[in-house]
């Protein structure tokens, strides 16, 4: 009698699956399911306005789902009472961080009200089978005084900043004034002041050629290259654009000449604040690299000898193997490994050509390395495992040639660079 085997595995993932779907579990499988499980993460970072916003895009797609309306009803309330009691905190606080709070609270407030207007009409409780209601406040007056004073705020910071007189303090009155016309666009007179403030913050930057000795390889000039990459990294910064200018290079080009600076160093404290006083610089940049090494392609080889059991073929015995019978292969094996590496050092400064001072200052180093790995072999490859055989070659492999790496460290380097001197310029 002949008995029929039935693969039970696809049956009962799909039993699974039917079930968690019956049961509301939908987190992996469905859209309103995700939208649910970000909702508890939302409640746990006490963001209850975006999950209110999710859990209501959930029961819209499906009005029944459980999980989710009985989750809605419990962080709805919870979310109300979060934000009051914080708005409650806060109360008398006026300074700039309590007025961008107080209407950040009442714009979740505002949002969580207008996602519950959303919802299904009627939405029925799963458990009492009772048309749910939900408590909706009108926050928008309240939201709008907010606002309002938030504006009002960095208005009187910003008229205050710009009073100070020195660039500094003029580039966060505009900051403060930009601040004003997010809250409110046109907001009083605060554009026009704005862009007062920033004119009047504008730093004129100077970048000094990157010098440094023999550092040319393959005819390739890594102090030009590495100067190129952090000058056009800093030019297309649009936040370091507002309050700053750079000094053309043909015009620094003219002044160096001049002065028979070109092929000095550049380094020096008082020659960098010469050459930006001559350009009318507020900030000079300078730096050099103190080492651009390259280590060319270098293979080591070991050599390992291998014995090992293995079941053999008919073609080896001339005849079927027997069960269980084995054979000893042997084979020398030589692991290859070839690797080459760059390193690029550099020193800058950021000099306020005004005070002679050294704003920012810092010495960076970059190494990058490639390497390839094979395996030759002489004797029967099946003294290799499984993962050795990927890497048999009849040939040496590749890695990239000084060039390449050069450019890669110059590419990280004028990247470090570039951030660094754009946190303080914008």
């Amino acid at each position: 009698m002949s008995k029929k085997r039935i693969n039970l595995i696809p049956v009962l993932v799909l039993g699974v699956i039917s079930l968690l779907m019956v049961s509301g579990c939908k987190t992996l499988f469905t859209t309103e399911g995700n939208l649910y499980a970000a909702a508890k993460d939302n409640v746990r970072q006490n963001h209850f306005d975006m999950a209110v916003d999710k859990l209501v895009q959930a029961v819209n797609i499906d009005p029944e789902y459980k999980r989710a309306i009985l989750f809605l009803e419990k962080s709805y309330p919870e979310g109300l009472d979060y934000y009051r009691v914080e708005l409650n905190r806060i109360q008398g606080e006026d300074d700039l961080s309590a007025l961008d709070y107080r209407a950040s609270l009442y714009n979740s407030l505002v949002d969580m009200s207008d996602s519950i207007k959303k919802l299904p009409d009627p939405l029925i409780h799963p458990k009492t089978d009772l048309v749910m209601i939900f408590e909706i406040n009108d926050y928008s007056e309240e939201l709008k005084a907010a606002v309002t004073m938030a504006a009002e705020g960095y208005y009187l910071e910003g008229m205050r900043l710009a009073g100070l007189g020195s660039r500094e303090a003029k580039k966060e009155a505009s900051k403060a004034f930009l601040k004003t016309l997010a809250y409110i666009p046109g907001y009083k007179d605060a554009e026009s002041r704005e862009s007062a403030a920033r004119e009047g913050a504008i730093q004129q930057v100077v970048f000094l050629p990157f010098r440094g000795d023999n550092y040319t390889f393959n005819g390739l000039d890594a102090n030009e290259l590495l100067f190129d990459k952090i000058l056009s990294l800093i030019v297309s910064d649009s936040e370091v654009k507002k309050y700053t200018r750079i000094v053309d290079r043909s015009i620094l080009d003219e002044v160096l000449k001049e002065q028979k600076l070109y092929a000095s160093g550049l380094f020096d404290e008082s020659t960098s604040i010469e050459i930006g006083e001559l350009v009318s610089a507020n900030m000079a940049v300078s730096g050099r690299t103190s080492q651009l090494t390259y280590k060319k392609p270098e293979t080591e080889v070991v050599r390992e000898f291998r014995e090992v059991e293995v079941t053999p073929t008919a073609e080896e015995l001339g005849r079927e193997p027997l069960e269980g019978e084995l054979i000893t292969v042997s084979a020398d094996c030589f692991f290859h490994e070839k690797s080459s590496s760059a390193r690029l050092i550099v020193s800058y400064n950021l000099i306020d050509i005004e005070s002679g001072t050294v704003l920012q200052s810092d010495t960076l180093r970059s190494d990058v390395s490639d390497s390839a790995e094979w395996i030759t072999v002489e004797g029967d490859k099946r003294v290799l495992s499984y993962s050795e055989m990927g890497l048999v070659s009849t040939r040496d492999r590749d890695v990239k040639d000084s060039e390449e790496l050069i450019l890669e460290c110059i590419d990280d380097m004028g990247k470090n660079i570039a951030e660094q001197l754009a946190s303080y310029l914008r």
